[in-house]
Formats: C-alpha cells, sequence, structure tokens
C-alpha cells in the first residue's frame, strides 16, 4: 500500500509515551443523548466533522440552520444543531483561554501528506489546527458516547499512534506543535 491513514496505523510506541488528561472547559458539559442507531458509528462522526467544518465561521442563526440541514441529511434529528455548535464554542473558548487567540488562523479539515524516516507516506486530514502565536494545537474531533472514563482508556489505546503522526507530520512541516488534543463533543470532554 503506497499511502497510509493515520486512523488506521498503530505504532506501539506511541501508546507506551502517551497519558491521556481530562482537561477542564470553561463550562461543565453533560453527555448528549443524540440517537443515531441507524448510522454507523464512523457516518456519525462524519455528520458531526461537517457540522464543525461548514459552521464554526459562520454566526450563531446561520450556522444552526446549516447544522440542522446536515444533522437531517445523515437522518439526526436536528433538535441537536445548536447544542453541538455551542460545544464546538466551548471548545475554542478553551483554547483561547489555554493558548492564546487563533493570531494565525483556524485550519478545518487539513490536508496533509507526511513521509516518515521508515519511507511510509501517511495521507490524511487533521480535524481542526488552532494556530497561535506560540504554536499549533492540532484538535482531534471523537464522536465516542461512552463516559468519560471510557473516552480516556480509549484516547491511550486507539488513537495514540494517530496523534503521533499528525504531531509528526506538523513539525515536519516547520511548524512548532503546542499540543495535541482530542475533543469528545458527545461526552464533552477535551483530553491531552
Amino acid at each position: 500500500e503506497k499511502y497510509h491513514s493515520p486512523s488506521k496505523y498503530e505504532d506501539p510506541d506511541a501508546v507506551s509515551l502517551m497519558t491521556a488528561v481530562k482537561m477542564k472547559l470553561p463550562m461543565e458539559l453533560p453527555h448528549l443523548e443524540i440517537k443515531h442507531d441507524h448510522l454507523e458509528d464512523y457516518e456519525f462522526g462524519d455528520c458531526v466533522h461537517h457540522i464543525y467544518a461548514a459552521c464554526s465561521h459562520l454566526d450563531k442563526g446561520r450556522g444552526v440552520k446549516v447544522a440542522e440541514r446536515i444533522l437531517g441529511a445523515f437522518g439526526v434529528d436536528t433538535k441537536h444543531a445548536a447544542e453541538l455548535l455551542k460545544r464546538h464554542d466551548h471548545l475554542c473558548d478553551y483554547l483561547r483561554t489555554t493558548y492564546g487567540d487563533s493570531e494565525k488562523g483556524v485550519a478545518h479539515e487539513f490536508p496533509f501528506k507526511y513521509q516518515d524516516a521508515h519511507g511510509r507516506v501517511f495521507n490524511g486530514t487533521m480535524d481542526m489546527v488552532w494556530k497561535t502565536k506560540c504554536g499549533s494545537v492540532i484538535v482531534d474531533y471523537k464522536t465516542f458516547s461512552g463516559s468519560a472514563e471510557d473516552a480516556l482508556n480509549r484516547t491511550v489505546k486507539e488513537y495514540g499512534s494517530q496523534m503521533k503522526i499528525y504531531r509528526a507530520a506538523l513539525e515536519a512541516a516547520g511548524e512548532t506543535v503546542a499540543d495535541v488534543l482530542i475533543f469528545y463533543p458527545i461526552a464533552g470532554l477535551v483530553v491531552k
């Protein structure tokens, strides 16, 4: 295979290097119950990714309308549109408070190609890159709907390799990486 997907790559060293730390959002977010039984987990994840990529730069009223259309297209109850956008706002407040303003911009669905020291080529997309004067913060969205404790365990076991590739790709491009985070909008959780 010529290209590797960062989300399917497994690096045993990445798991041993990783520790998951629950970060406190500016406001405690309760678990969000969104019925999506008719969708595969990855399809529901795509739905939420589309909402954040399409709506994050829109004013609230227009953003909610676009989010409702996206939810409807996936067959998910549109009543959750405003809450999903509010959770993204809380994430941005957290990033602003913790790392500073995104003075250099915010990239959603940021494409990259990266070749590691072993010649493997990774082709992928970072969900969000928050660019500050002190460096970039990589944010990956996961729509896992389990408990906060399960999300922490899952982060270490399942996502360490992916996050390691994201960091390496930006650093190889000459960017300083301030941090790598996973945002669980359904669980209301940010994990470092």
